[in-house]
């Protein structure tokens, strides 16, 4: 998150809500993709495989291979990702001091799960639409992996705006 922070404490408003061409994210909307992500989509599985909730989840299950490729590797493969049966996402965004907040809440968040994690037995899954099935770990990782795989995004628009 070093990186991220240093770009918010690094821009302008006016920078921050530059987009490079009509199809690409600016800044904001990246940080927002990311916040959101981390809240609504990370967080939310890995409490779903610690609580067990059979609603999302269940016992036992297996990833894809590609899920397999990346829990291996640590990361997601260097090339841009589109979900499938998702086009262009054009996100609202909020201000730059939204955002550092955001971001603080999220690394405690991600804090406080880090334990109960490590503690998990890893049973309990949750299928994730590309990956396969995921125990909280896999998804406490591939939260790390989606922040780490959007620093080249991130580079590419604060080249483009600066051009």
């Amino acid at each position: 998150l070093i990186t991220y922070r240093q770009t918010l404490d690094e821009m302008d408003a006016e920078n921050f809500n530059k987009k490079p061409a009509d199809d690409q994210w600016s800044v904001a909307q990246l940080m927002e993709h990311l916040c959101t992500a981390s809240d609504f989509f990370f967080a939310k599985r890995v409490g779903y495989c610690l609580d067990k909730n059979t609603e999302k989840g269940k016992d036992g299950g297996n990833m894809s291979e590609a899920g397999e490729l990346v829990m291996a590797s640590n990361s997601f493969p260097q090339k841009r990702i589109k979900i499938p049966g998702a086009g262009h996402v054009e996100y609202e965004t909020r201000d730059i001091a939204t955002y550092k907040a955001w971001l603080d809440k999220i690394e405690e968040a991600f804090k406080g799960l880090a334990p109960k994690v490590m503690a998990d037995d890893g049973n309990f899954t949750v299928a994730h639409p590309y990956l396969g099935d995921l125990n909280a770990l896999h998804y406490f990782r591939n939260h790390s992996m989606h922040w780490r795989h959007h620093l080249d995004q991130l580079a590419r628009i604060k080249s483009a705006i600066a051009a």
